[in-house]
């Protein structure tokens, strides 16, 4: 279709090359774009195989509102440090929420880097903030599913993992899903099912 997506979205297109080209302007980390592209394949076939492909990808891989470059280069900064060491960034996570609050990925870091340091309600709090923002994210229920097992909430715990199960099998767009993310899923599921049967 092109050699290079390009600088503005074409008209006329299918809701298919919508659909390719917003996964492309992602790789290139142009998330404006991406979400611009996927919205127009949704409205050119609405109701379609595809237009639900696109809303799962933006739903998955978007951030819901425009984010500034020196907000994302924060955001993925933070990413990394998490892997070393989730107390150092905690207070970074706040501010990041304060100065874009409807970044839903900030929210869900901030979440899971106090689900980390053993601050649950304060996670729980922060992960609904972000699935408020963005419903259908599954990285966010798998975190509130996690924090919800923490303190002994089985049936809210539950209510996630049934949402999250309406979302993966069977899609198309499956490759999506990080494997991870759906490693993740298997786990919480696995220890769920464990902890029910106990008691």
């Amino acid at each position: 279709m092109f050699d290079s997506p390009p600088e503005i979205i074409p008209e006329n297109l299918a809701a298919q090359e919508y659909l390719y080209l917003g996964q492309w302007y992602k790789e290139k980390h142009d998330y404006d774009q991406a979400r611009s592209a996927l919205q127009r394949a949704i409205e050119t076939a609405p109701g379609s195989t595809v237009a639900s492909e696109a809303k799962h990808y933006m739903a998955q891989n978007i951030p819901v509102c425009s984010v500034p470059k020196r907000i994302m280069e924060r955001y993925d900064k933070l990413l990394v440090n998490m892997v070393i060491n989730s107390r150092i960034i905690l207070d970074e996570c706040r501010a990041l929420t304060l100065e874009c609050p409807d970044f839903d990925w900030a929210h869900c870091i901030l979440g899971d880097a106090l689900l980390q340091n053993a601050k649950v309600l304060e996670a729980i709090s922060a992960l609904k903030k972000a699935q408020a923002l963005n419903p259908e994210r599954i990285t966010t229920m798998i975190s509130l599913a996690e924090a919800h097992i923490i303190v002994m909430d089985y049936e809210s715990a539950q209510a996630y993992v049934r949402k999250i199960s309406t979302l993966l099998p069977g899609r198309r767009e499956a490759e999506a899903t990080a494997q991870n993310t759906r490693e993740r899923f298997e786990q919480v599921s696995r220890s769920l099912q464990i902890l029910m049967a106990i008691g």
